[in-house]
Order: C-alpha cells, then sequence, then structure tokens
C-alpha cells in the first residue's frame, strides 16, 4: 500500500485545465495513432531531421543537404541528442513526435497560465480550448519549427508579464532561457527585447537593475550568437549574424496578392542576370543554365533571389502601385490572420472546422481588444500582445505569408479573448446590477 505522502493531490480548481490537457492530449495521440510516427510532409521536417543526422556525424549544420545557414542552429542542436539516442529511424521519429506533442501541451498549459493572471478559470479555460481545433494537433504531429517556437514565444511571454509584476530575478533568466530557445528556432523574435524594455519602462521596472540585466543578456545571448557569425563568416565570407535566407520569401512574396508583375513581361536578364557579380557568376553554369553543385551555390541562389525579389517589386510599385498596396496591406493580413495550416485531413474532418474555431476566435478578438485597452489595470500588456502580433504579421506581409507561420501566432489572439471577455463579463455585470438596484 502506497505511502500518503506519495499521493497526488489534485486541486478542483486544477481539475478543468487537467480535463482539458487530457483531451488535447488524446487528439494528438490520436493522430500519431492514426497517421503513423513516420508520417510528414516529406519537406522541411525531413530536411530538419537530416539535419540534425548530419550535424551528429560530421558537426556541420546544413539544409537540404548542404552545408548552410539558411536555418537557425536550433532544429539541429535540439534534434541532435534524439538522433544519439534512438538512431536514424522508427525510434527517433516516434520520440521526435512525443516530444513535439508535450511541447504543444505545454503551449496549451501556458496560454493558460498568462490568461489566469488576470482573468478566472472560466476564461483561461475557455482561451485554451482554441487549441483543440483540429490543425493544432496536426501540426503537433509534424517535425518542423512552428510547434517549438510557439512553444517558446509563449513562455516568453508569460515570464516577462511575471518579472514585471512580481520583480524576482529567476523569471529575468526564465526570459532568457526562452528568447534564446525562440531565437534559435526563428530569428523574427529578434527585436523582442525592444518591446519587452519598452513595456518594463511603463510597469515602472528598475532601470538601473534593467539596465545591468540588459548587459548579462547581451553577453548571454552573444556567446552563441557570436560563435555562429564567425561560422557563417568562415564559411560564406559574410557577415550573418542570424540566417542569410530571407531573399527567396521576399520573391515568393512578390507573386501573392492582385496583379502581381508577369514574369513574361518583365527583362530578367538586364535587370538580374547581367548584374550579377563576379563571384556570383562563378558558381552558375551558363551552358547547362544551372547553378554548380557546391555549397556555395545555394547561398548565391538565395542571395540573387533577393535581387529578382527587388526587380519585380520596382516594377509593380512604378506600373500597379494601388494593387502592390492592396496585396501588401490587405492581401497578405488576411491570409496571417484566418488563414489554417492544415494540408491534410485528421479524423475525416475538412479544414471549415478550423476556420469555424478561427472565425469566432476573431470575432471575439474584436471585442476583446476594446475591452482591455480602455482598463488600465491591464492597458500595458494589452498594448503588448497588440503590439508584438502587428510587428510579427508585418514581417511575414514583407516576404512571403503562410498559413505556417500564421499558425504559431494565433495564440496571441487567445490571450486577449480569455483577458477581455472577462472585462467585457464584468462590465455588462455591473450595469445589470445597477439598473436592478434602480429598478427596486
Amino acid at each position: 500500500m502506497l505511502d500518503r505522502k506519495y499521493k497526488i493531490k489534485v486541486k478542483r480548481k486544477d481539475l478543468p485545465i487537467i480535463l482539458l490537457l487530457l483531451v488535447a492530449f488524446i487528439l494528438r495521440i490520436g493522430v500519431l495513432i492514426t497517421k503513423g510516427p513516420m508520417y510528414g510532409l516529406n519537406s522541411d521536417d525531413v530536411s530538419y531531421v537530416n539535419s540534425a543526422i548530419t550535424f551528429v556525424e560530421t558537426g556541420q549544420i546544413t539544409m537540404h543537404g548542404a552545408l548552410s545557414a539558411q536555418i537557425m542552429p536550433g532544429m539541429p542542436f535540439m534534434l541532435a541528442p534524439f538522433v544519439l539516442l534512438f538512431g536514424k529511424g522508427y525510434g527517433l521519429w516516434l520520440a521526435l513526435k512525443l516530444l513535439w506533442i508535450t511541447m504543444g501541451l505545454a503551449s496549451i498549459f501556458g496560454v493558460y497560465k498568462i490568461v489566469r493572471i488576470f482573468s478566472n478559470t472560466y476564461f483561461a479555460i475557455f482561451a485554451a480550448c482554441f487549441f483543440l481545433a483540429p490543425d493544432f494537433a496536426w501540426m503537433d504531429n509534424l517535425i518542423l519549427t512552428e510547434t517549438p517556437f510557439m512553444f517558446s514565444f509563449i513562455y516568453l511571454l508569460y515570464f516577462s508579464i511575471q518579472l514585471a509584476h512580481k520583480k524576482q530575478k529567476k523569471y529575468f533568466w526564465f526570459i532568457l532561457i526562452s528568447y534564446s530557445f525562440c531565437l534559435l528556432m526563428r530569428p523574427t523574435i529578434a527585436p523582442y527585447p525592444l518591446f519587452l524594455f519598452v513595456y518594463l519602462y511603463f510597469k515602472k521596472y528598475d532601470m538601473k537593475l534593467m539596465f545591468r540585466q540588459i548587459i548579462i543578456a547581451a553577453l548571454f545571448v552573444s556567446s552563441f550568437i557570436i560563435p555562429w557569425t564567425i561560422r557563417n563568416y568562415i564559411h560564406f565570407n559574410e557577415f550573418i549574424p542570424l540566417t542569410y535566407g530571407m531573399g527567396n520569401p521576399k520573391l515568393l512574396g512578390t507573386y501573392q496578392g492582385y496583379h502581381p508583375p508577369n514574369d513574361i513581361d518583365l527583362d530578367y536578364k538586364t535587370y538580374v542576370i547581367d548584374k550579377m557579380s563576379d563571384e556570383i557568376k562563378e558558381y552558375y553554369d551558363f551552358e547547362a543554365n544551372e547553378w554548380k553543385d557546391h555549397y556555395m551555390s545555394k547561398y548565391y541562389a538565395l542571395k540573387l533571389d533577393g535581387v529578382y525579389a527587388d526587380y519585380r517589386l520596382k516594377v509593380w510599385k512604378e506600373e500597379n502601385f494601388p494593387d502592390f498596396i492592396k496585396s501588401y496591406f490587405i492581401f497578405k493580413p488576411k491570409i496571417m490572420v484566418y488563414n489554417s495550416f492544415y494540408w491534410d485531413n485528421v479524423f475525416s474532418i475538412p479544414i471549415s472546422w478550423n476556420y469555424c474555431f478561427r472565425a469566432l476566435d476573431l470575432f471575439l478578438c474584436f471585442f476583446s481588444v476594446f475591452a482591455i485597452l480602455f482598463d488600465k489595470r491591464i492597458r500595458q500588456e494589452g498594448y503588448l500582445i497588440v503590439i508584438l502580433y502587428i510587428f510579427q504579421i508585418a514581417v511575414y506581409c514583407y516576404s512571403f505569408v503562410f498559413d505556417r507561420y500564421a499558425q504559431t501566432l494565433y495564440f496571441l489572439r487567445f490571450i486577449i479573448i480569455g483577458w477581455g471577455l472577462q472585462r467585457l463579463f464584468q462590465y455588462i455585470k455591473k450595469k445589470f446590477m445597477t439598473k436592478n438596484i434602480k429598478l427596486t
């Protein structure tokens, strides 16, 4: 018979989140069982796993089979220990899928905890329920950066808010760890310290302490950014502190929207090909009209994509500026706030189910934003979330918008809903009670 001290006591107030996490776990495990551990997109997911295998075998960071700085080193670093423990086959994929599911569940709990800071359990549970949408369960079964990035982003926000309110040093270190993990997944989070600085300033955080912590944080982040930058300079003879792959998504983004320039009508030879530098031409076979087999070819190909993109943007602005504006300020943002990353059905559930979740949370978020921004007690946190969300959308709209990128940002809306609905409920309740008092 077990000793009483080993019994796990579950508080009644914790039962709702435990049940929600259980349902979310069953959904994700259900996807794993029906699709299988080896299931994937046979795209970036396979490249990330192969990159980790190559890193274990050679110590090199690669992407798509070539020495690269197109990705941050986070995925190879995180996956490498699993390659060492479970090998290269079925066991590796199963272990990674379970890790991704764990991070997905931790993300749900993280949003719940953030909402609980300013709202009660019921509204926190309601906000977290949006993670029960099929696209999140499906995403957590794909070995992509989406799940770990969202996971670390959520806890980065949680620890930031806790630092502002509780002023405990442990949260500073948790912020450092979360930010570093997030940055190693995607460079789009790089400016976050600027937003955090402004937020803490308005929360009347100790400025002397903040500047000391900024120095510590800079040294901490530099401890892995500087070696990464040196490594990139050695291999590519360029200053690359994060990644070099921006040219390709920027180019792809010029094909999205209303009436983008038609390739047939453009003079690429004069404005792009003929302007190729000698170092780029060295890696291009003009007779075969293809790039030579060398890791630098991939680097220069992506760099040249940026030149193509600049030319296409120039033509688009000059010949059809109204459609260019509508594409970058209406068409692309719409994708980022509504689309669902759900390329394959699970449990025969159509993508329309996800759009029902999306439409509902977008509707509730709209009203919740106003409720938060008009509440002095939570206004600073509201501005932090809203501005971060707009900034992240703007970063992606500048280049290529994708349902994969949008999916990792929806949790910001869930937080707003959890906070805002609590305030709307309190306002209505107060008005109703006041009205009843007057009637009596």
